[in-house]
């Protein structure tokens, strides 16, 4: 794949106007949630998945030990600043929905299906998008411990400015997946890689990963 025809993530803007003071009693499992911002809410749990319907809310700083969004689906939703310790989004659907400046402890997001999703200035610990489908994500200047992307299907995805301890592509199923702009630590399922874009240096710190994997020894 030529580098100058990878393609780069198709996202926009998440705009929400004209907002209503959301009550956080209705934050609860099978909620039909639109048009509403919740702000500074501090809980050690809430439980909004299994069902619920978020379109066109705002999240603004959210304090939440657990949060779970578990098989639900979320449109033009955006998280602003907050901490969460555990985050559950699980078997759910996103679009157009975006993390701006959260941290997250860990995020369990297998089988997710996602259309355009942003995460700009977020910590997180661990991400677990296991087996999920993936279509038009950016990361911007994130700094993400561990990144598992293992049997997902990954397309369109660009991380600039990130740095990422450990990632894991084993099975993934790659396509015009940008990693140039991003700071590497350890690499699993390097046999996965294909589809994905790195930098000469990135490369080379990726051989002695690719040789441990196929059992080649490399001395002087």
């Amino acid at each position: 794949m030529p580098v100058n025809h990878v393609k780069p993530p198709r996202v926009t803007p998440v705009r929400v106007d004209e907002l209503v003071a959301g009550d956080v009693a209705l934050l609860i499992p099978d909620s039909d949630l639109e048009g509403l911002r919740f702000e500074g809410v501090r809980r050690g749990r809430l439980d909004v998945g299994r069902g619920s319907d978020v379109s066109g809310c705002v999240f603004s700083g959210l304090v939440v030990d657990e949060l779970d969004l578990s098989a639900s689906r979320l449109v033009e939703t955006r998280f602003e600043g907050g901490s969460m310790t555990s985050l559950s989004l699980a078997r759910s659907a996103l679009r157009d929905v975006e993390f701006d400046g959260a941290r997250l402890g860990a995020v369990e997001a297998f089988d997710l299906d996602v259309m355009r999703l942003v995460l700009e200035g977020c910590r997180v610990n661990y991400l677990n998008l296991r087996g999920s489908r993936l279509l038009d994500v950016e990361f911007r200047n994130c700094q993400i411990d561990e990144l598992d992307l293992v049997q997902a299907s990954a397309e369109r995805i660009r991380l600039q400015g990130c740095r990422v301890g450990s990632l894991n592509v084993h099975d993934a199923r790659l396509v015009d997946v940008d990693l140039r702009g991003a700071e590497l630590g350890s690499v699993t399922g390097t046999a996965s890689l294909r589809g994905a874009v790195v930098t000469e240096l990135q490369l080379q710190l990726l051989a002695r990963h690719m040789a441990a994997e196929l059992g080649i020894l490399v001395t002087d």
